[in-house]
């Protein structure tokens, strides 16, 4: 609710606009937060304008005093906000109304920025102030293995980590030995959206969870990887999936992907933080079994990385499965329409993504480079238009957990890379 300020008030203002600003700024000078406005029911009671023009009175309340202007006061102090619907200037002022409670919401909806955590590597690398205290004000549970001041920490908060984590699926199909492995020991063309989920809850984990949790998710792969193995397709050479130059390659490819796709489809990024980004990865390697030492830290070593495995790279029988695995998963029939539409658009556009070597060895050509950064803007643009409260819904939902964990300012946001 607004703030009782001098006590029980109503903003009867003559102009239904001029009320809503007299609200923004009421709320910009009081500091208020999204614990202390239920913003989502005052920006929908403005959008339900369609037939008329509601004559709407923004009250406040004390906890134990009923608002003024036939409003009502509810336990706690929520606000009802009372709507005339008698008439009005039609359409037209219902889209300024709906403009205006836009910008309320945008203006509302990030908490005040908190102060970054000091860790030393950020603040070598530009990411922290120097001279800060070392932790966030108000944080105080586990911030777990990266932090909210990490780059990874606001990067695997953005939408399109889903069509990079496809990307990855793509590239780590082309080094033989590693989707032959995920074919020996995988049920992935009959539980494809179980494998996706239980890949996201890792990332997840890793990424938002505490320190207990992320390093039991690691030694959890790690025990699992250790127990299986596969046959080489060309030689016939037995060989364990936990093989380091195999789990180098699947990491490389998944955090090559995740930066790729997200920074092409115009999350902010400098070169400076992206190789911050890479660099923090060393840890998820360490968790799948990887020497740190050994993991790129930067694009220059990542780039080389890449080099080098290349003439290793092919496009096998058990790649041209995953490539039309993800054009056409198994799906229920009702759902092959939305498949059709939705999935393989998605699939596409994360095949597009590739490097071009990549779309060489499958054999089917792509969008020229400028097209494809055009598509993955607008896939972009589209997708960080969903509330990212209604995003993080989804499960496993480790960001909400994290942030009842760590307090508001553990919220992921492109700003708060560069911090």
């Amino acid at each position: 609710m607004l703030p009782d300020i001098g006590g029980t008030r109503s903003f009867a203002l003559s102009n239904p606009l001029q009320r809503v600003w007299r609200d923004l700024e009421v709320a910009g000078r009081h500091g208020l937060n999204n614990a202390l406005i239920n913003r989502e029911e005052y920006a929908l009671s403005l959008l339900d304008t369609d037939q008329a023009f509601p004559e709407v009175l923004c009250t406040t309340a004390s906890p134990a005093s009923p608002s003024v202007s036939g409003g009502k006061a509810v336990p706690g102090g929520t606000q009802r906000i009372r709507r005339d619907r008698a008439g009005g200037p039609g359409r037209r002022a219902a889209q300024m109304i709906r403009d205006v409670a836009a910008a309320f919401t945008s203006r509302l909806s990030p908490p005040r920025p908190p102060k970054p955590c000091g860790i030393r590597a950020g603040r070598e690398h530009g990411l922290v102030p120097a001279g800060e205290s070392g932790h966030t004000a108000g944080m105080d549970g586990d911030a777990g293995l990266f932090t909210p001041d990490s780059v990874t920490w606001q990067v695997h908060g953005d939408p399109m980590m889903w069509v990079a984590g496809i990307r990855a699926l793509y590239l780590q199909a082309l080094h033989p030995r590693a989707v032959r492995g995920v074919m020996e020991n995988s049920d992935f063309r009959r539980d494809a959206w179980g494998r996706l989920m239980r890949t996201a809850n890792f990332v997840g984990t890793t990424t938002y969870g505490t320190t207990d949790a992320a390093e039991r998710a690691g030694a959890r792969i790690r025990k699992i990887h250790g127990m299986l193995g596969a046959t080489d397709p060309d030689t016939g050479e037995r060989y364990r999936v936990d093989d380091p130059d195999l789990l180098l390659w699947v990491h490389c490819a998944e955090i090559d992907s995740y930066l790729h796709v997200v920074r092409r489809s115009g999350f902010p990024l400098t070169d400076a933080q992206a190789d911050r980004y890479i660099a923090e990865h060393r840890v998820s390697g360490r968790l799948v079994g990887l020497d740190p030492t050994a993991v790129p830290g930067d694009q220059e070593e990542m780039t080389a990385y890449f080099e080098k495995v290349r003439p290793q790279l092919t496009a096998g029988a058990d790649a041209r499965a995953v490539d039309d695995f993800l054009l056409r998963p198994p799906t229920h029939p009702l759902l092959i329409p939305a498949r059709e539409v939705l999935w393989r658009r998605v699939a596409r556009l994360a095949y597009a993504s590739l490097p071009p070597y990549a779309h060489e060895l499958y054999g089917r050509p792509a969008p020229r480079p400028a097209v494809v950064t055009r598509r993955l803007r607008a896939t972009g643009t589209l997708l960080r238009c969903v509330p990212a409260r209604l995003r993080w819904q989804l499960p496993p939902k480790h960001i909400l957990r994290a942030m009842a964990r760590l307090g508001p300012g553990a919220r992921p946001a492109p700003y708060k890379a560069g911090r």
